[in-house]
């Protein structure tokens, strides 16, 4: 429900508890009656967050979030869906039942910059997905490419516990009034096609490349193909109807999405890191909770990472051989000599980048990055053991 509303409903609950002489208890008296104005504010209060999230004054969270359910779909990989799962389950059971969380899968409340602007203007009480440059133009510094040689400079980066990239992003999330609970280690972006062999950024020049709403992912893939926003849930349709040869995915998400059955090449790329499973909760909302119940999400999150990154890093493991021996996928494995030139053609676009992000934001994030790398280095890094 919307915070105006709330507001005109907690009005006029002040408003008839004051005359009528209240004594300003929390709770009720034993053998009295609740007025219906009176109902509706407690109902208006725990919907939004407003309850405490205790066993006394248990509240519901909504969450939105693009993942497919894993109780229902039939995928093999899909760290993401399963991450989430976990995620309210243990919510639920270090809060004693004081929080849980009603998850809308599959994207029924919109895409990811949709469902952050309504956790930003207080109409969704937690977002889980992806921020978008549409949301903030920092956040397009996530989307940098070629940012990070390995994952376990992302788990150093991003981890809830003192990840760098974490810390500058909750501030970017604060200042938009939404809390960062959790940035997921996620997984990192390849290329799939139905047209050849793609090994080096000559090889898409001839290709129809369907990108996502991002304005540093379009700038990367304009200036190799022709490069066209098309919704997530139209991908598979697109490639189908020969809309477009190609597109840039993460190599777990080809069996979720059957994209075997329209494209035959997998070109293991890792351009982009991508922070798809970042938790964010409406500021208000998260304040309004009792401590315990923060504390108990926030321990769920660190949980949800852990087991992410650990069956990322799995699947990952069989991945090739599963896209080969299972989907007949052709499956293609860059030399060094063919990566450099993807990540020389990526720091020729630095200055547009800055343009569309901001300098600030771009120096922030980067230092950020390195820092997490030097902690990797070092051997001080926060790892997944």
């Amino acid at each position: 429900m919307k915070k105006r509303l709330i507001s005109v409903i907690l009005t006029a609950a002040m408003l008839m508890t004051a005359l009528a002489g209240c004594s300003g208890k929390e709770n009720t008296p034993a053998g009295s009656q609740e007025s219906p104005a009176q109902q509706e504010t407690q109902e208006a209060s725990q919907s939004a967050g407003g309850g405490k999230g205790t066993k006394d004054n248990p509240i519901e969270l909504g969450m939105g979030a693009i993942s497919q359910d894993p109780a229902t779909t039939t995928a093999k990989y899909r760290s993401m869906g399963d991450e989430l799962a976990i995620l309210m389950d243990k919510v639920e059971e270090y809060s004693e039942g004081g929080v849980t969380i009603k998850g809308y899968w599959s994207g029924t409340l919109g895409g990811n910059p949709s469902m952050q602007e309504q956790v930003m203007m207080g109409e969704l009480d937690m977002h889980f997905g992806q921020p978008m440059s549409s949301n903030d133009p920092r956040y397009g510094a996530w989307n940098l490419p070629f940012v990070y040689d390995s994952y376990d400079e992302i788990i150093a980066a991003v981890n809830p516990v003192d990840g760098p990239v974490f810390e500058v992003s909750s501030r970017w999330c604060e200042e938009n009034g939404v809390h960062l609970v959790l940035i997921s280690m996620s997984m990192m972006r390849s290329f799939i096609n139905s047209r050849h062999e793609v090994r080096v950024p000559e090889d898409c020049k001839d290709l129809k490349i369907r990108t996502y709403e991002d304005d540093i992912v379009n700038t990367f893939w304009s200036g190799l193909g022709t490069a066209s926003i098309i919704a997530g849930s139209e991908i598979y349709s697109a490639l189908q109807t020969k809309t477009v040869d190609a597109m840039e995915f993460h190599l777990s998400g080809i069996d979720s999405y059957n994209l075997n059955e329209v494209a035959t090449y997998v070109t293991e790329l890792n351009w982009q890191w991508t922070n798809g499973g970042c938790l964010t909760i409406n500021q208000e909302v998260w304040d309004s909770l009792d401590p315990s119940a923060q504390e108990a999400i926030n321990k769920a999150a660190l949980d949800a990472f852990l087991f992410q990154a650990e069956q990322e890093l799995k699947d990952l493991e069989e991945l090739p051989g599963y896209l080969t021996d299972d989907l007949g996928m052709e499956f293609i494995t860059l030399t060094d000599a063919e990566r450099q030139l993807w990540i020389d053609y990526a720091r020729s676009l630095d200055a547009t980048f800055i343009e569309k992000i901001g300098q600030e934001a771009f120096d922030e994030y980067m230092a950020a990055v390195e820092d997490a790398k030097a902690r990797v280095t070092e051997g001080t890094a926060y790892t997944l053991n």
